[in-house]
């Protein structure tokens, strides 16, 4: 089975399994990512899984957070963090 069909039956299952969810192979690389990066995973251990370049591309185009996610992620990592 060559990689485009292994794909599509992974985003197939994925979708069948969460009602009225749409999921693509970049929504499903992004959320690895980010989720990676809540566990506090280098970001060189990261770019390397997401076949990435540069730590950049990895930053810039797959992992996203809100507000909220920031802080919480700023105040556990940062010494300074709980000093606003």
């Amino acid at each position: 089975m060559d990689s485009s069909r292994q794909r599509r039956c992974l985003v197939y299952i994925i979708s069948k399994s969460v009602q009225n969810t749409h999921y693509n192979p970049t929504i499903i690389r992004k959320s690895f990512a980010s989720n990676l990066v809540l566990k506090k995973v280098n970001i060189k251990v990261i770019q390397e899984l997401m076949g990435h370049i540069n730590c950049e591309t990895t930053l810039k185009y797959y992992i996203h957070f809100s507000d909220s996610e920031i802080e919480k992620i700023w105040k556990e990592t940062n010494p300074y963090g709980n000093n606003n």
